[in-house]
């Protein structure tokens, strides 16, 4: 009796459990079906991430194509551009030469005119008569140099609007490539700024320095000419102009490379997109006031020639009548 009683009241405690373990199963959940619904979740949360990741790639990838095929058009624009004016200048130059070659050849043939007509002189009135022959020849020539000045002068200026035409189109082909990179630059990583910061002191220190010692070595060499020149008595009023230009624009030029040296701070970390934006603009403006300052030289080397030139048609003309 005892024995059955005891197997009774195990069946009934057992019985009066199993609700409970329902109830609670049914508040929590078992513990095989929470770890799945975990793990599902994890994984959409994964490949959410890497969708966004992938979109993001693949957007980025289609602005740069999309920015490369702007710059190579541009390139090929401000390239097509830069022959024409080149052409155009070049044109302006070889008519020029050809002007003042005419100009010595012309005097060179006046001269042997003169030396014949020296030969026929027989008496006073004659000598009288070549001297203000050849007074007028002087005459006409001063008029034709000052003309040829003029000419020299024109087409100097010509070819100066030349050049700085096609640097503005360079530069505004510069600026608009310049914006693209600004934005790149907001994503660019520890290893690109410090390149980027190497490149820039590297550009300070032996490029733009090395260009600036060249051009005072030259203008100092030009400077020596003229002041012979003008130990001697020659016109030397352009050569000394065009000079005093490209002294000045050295002078703007070495102001800006020292901007940039303001700029350029101690590690590729602090360069953030205003200051790589500010750097790249005025090392362009540097290297234009160079070029600048080089192609003025070069017209203050030319008007020197110009003197040389003159001188010898002067001599052409001086026929000694004794």
């Amino acid at each position: 009796m005892k024995k059955y009683i005891g197997l009774v009241a195990v069946a009934i405690l057992t019985i009066s459990t199993l609700p409970v373990s329902a109830h609670v199963n049914e508040l929590t959940g078992s513990s095989t079906d929470h770890s799945h619904d975990t793990s599902v979740n994890v994984e959409r949360r994964s490949e959410a991430k890497v969708n966004a990741e992938l979109k993001m790639k693949m957007e980025r990838e289609a602005r740069e194509k999309e920015l490369r095929a702007q710059r190579e058009a541009m390139k090929a624009k401000t390239d097509e551009e830069k022959k024409s004016l080149s052409e155009d200048m070049k044109e302006k130059r070889d008519a020029f030469e050809a002007e003042r070659k005419n100009l010595t050849e012309e005097m060179r043939a006046r001269r042997e005119a003169l030396e014949i007509e020296k030969k026929n002189i027989k008496t006073p009135e004659d000598k009288a008569a070549f001297e203000l022959k050849m007074k007028n020849e002087r005459a006409l020539l001063e008029v034709k140099i000052k003309a040829e000045r003029e000419a020299f002068k024109t087409k100097t200026e010509a070819e100066r609007k030349t050049f700085l035409d096609g640097l503005k189109i360079q530069r505004d082909a510069f600026r608009e490539e310049l914006k693209a990179k600004k934005e790149e630059w907001k994503t660019a990583n520890k290893e690109k700024k410090e390149d980027f910061l190497n490149k820039a002191r590297t550009m300070i220190s032996e490029r733009f320095q090395n260009a600036v010692a060249r051009l005072e070595k030259a203008h100092t060499r030009v400077e020596e000419i003229i002041s012979k020149l003008d130990s001697e008595n020659k016109n030397t009023v352009a050569a000394k102009e065009y000079l005093n230009k490209s002294k000045n624009k050295l002078a703007e030029a070495k102001s800006k490379i020292a901007e940039i040296k303001s700029l350029i701070p101690t590690n590729g970390e602090s360069i953030t997109p205003e200051i790589f934006e500010q750097i790249k603009i005025k090392a362009r403006e540097a290297k234009d006031l160079l070029k600048e300052s080089h192609t003025i030289l070069k017209s203050s080397i030319e008007a020197i020639k110009n003197i040389k030139v003159e001188s010898e048609a002067k001599a052409e003309v001086e026929v000694e009548t004794e």
